[in-house]
């Protein structure tokens, strides 16, 4: 098995299992193998064999996230008129935080009563966790081929659910997410797999809508490069002395504030800003060989420096 665990790419949910039977010297099922991916050890992703339907999105911090902003159904005549006063961008009533940071303060303080009023909708596009926003393109499908990384903030994460309670004769899953399905590539992007409206022509954008599960026709597998990142991570906790570890989210975030402290460009107002300093970050370990075999993928990046700041400011 370890021979032939270097030959492949990806693993079926049967062979993961037996590879971690060999590594932790106990019998691990299936079920253990799914459980594992539930809460978090381990990265779970899945085959679209015969492809699949999707909009493109970015994963942003909450200071870079798209913002819907547009008069709501209670709005009046006068509410419209001080709609049209502020100057939106010129894209689908889509704005940013920092537009929102630079409204006059007068205007400002007339926005917020007409908010606690219900004149006006505020809510970011896209779907949150965890700090973070998934912001999809929804003016154009695109195909999907091959092996993708499960997100877990949608109905991907349900249907990994269901599997794990069938084969460990628990409740059936009845839940549904409306936001869909998410996979992810290595680059930092973010898709929303798509089912098709029947009778609708194919390749158009309203043909579609966001997928209730994964496909029928799509398998879940289990990195390679995932197994070793969890074994590595379990050699790791068997090294360390038994004393309490300080929270490395916690840390990242820390790190995020001196920077913030030292230099204008990495913030955002009073916060630091998660974006500037990933950026940077991602640029400086460019260079790394296998950087994304060692946990540091552009997306992982992003994510740890968002949850970082997130988890430090959030403390009362």
């Amino acid at each position: 098995m370890k021979k032939l665990f270097k030959l492949k790419k990806n693993l079926t949910l049967a062979d993961a299992a037996r590879r971690l039977s060999s590594t932790l010297e106990d019998e691990v099922t299936i079920a253990d193998v799914l459980q594992l991916a539930l809460d978090g050890h381990l990265k779970i992703s899945v085959d679209l064999v015969n492809h699949a339907k999707a909009f493109k999105g970015k994963i942003r911090p909450k200071e870079d996230a798209l913002i819907c902003f547009r008069p709501s159904l209670f709005a009046s005549q006068d509410d419209i008129n001080f709609f049209e006063k502020l100057n939106l961008p010129e894209f689908d009533n889509l704005v940013t935080q920092e537009w929102l940071d630079q409204i006059p303060e007068e205007l400002k303080k007339e926005l917020e009563s007409r908010l606690n009023d219900n004149k006006f909708m505020l809510y970011y596009e896209g779907l949150e966790s965890n700090g973070l926003i998934y912001q999809f393109d929804t003016d154009e499908p695109i195909t999907l081929a091959g092996v993708y990384q499960l997100a877990m903030i949608g109905a991907e994460r349900l249907d990994v659910q269901h599997k794990f309670q069938t084969l460990t004769n628990g409740p059936a899953i009845t839940l549904v997410n409306l936001g869909g399905v998410v996979v992810l590539d290595d680059e930092g992007n973010c898709f929303q797999l798509l089912e098709h409206f029947e009778g609708k022509p194919y390749g158009e954008a309203n043909s579609y809508y966001p997928a209730g599960g994964l496909p029928d026709d799509s398998a879940l597998v289990i990195r390679a490069s995932d197994i070793a990142l969890f074994e590595a991570s379990i050699a790791d906790d068997e090294a360390k002395p038994i004393t309490k570890q300080p929270d490395e989210s916690k840390m990242i975030g820390a790190i995020a504030l001196c920077l913030a402290a030292k230099a204008v460009k990495y913030k955002h107002g009073e916060r630091p800003n998660a974006k500037a300093i990933a950026e940077d970050v991602v640029a400086l370990l460019s260079g790394v060989p296998d950087a994304k075999l060692y946990g540091l993928a552009d997306t992982k990046i992003r994510t740890a420096i968002a949850n970082g700041i997130e988890a430090l400011t959030s403390i009362k």
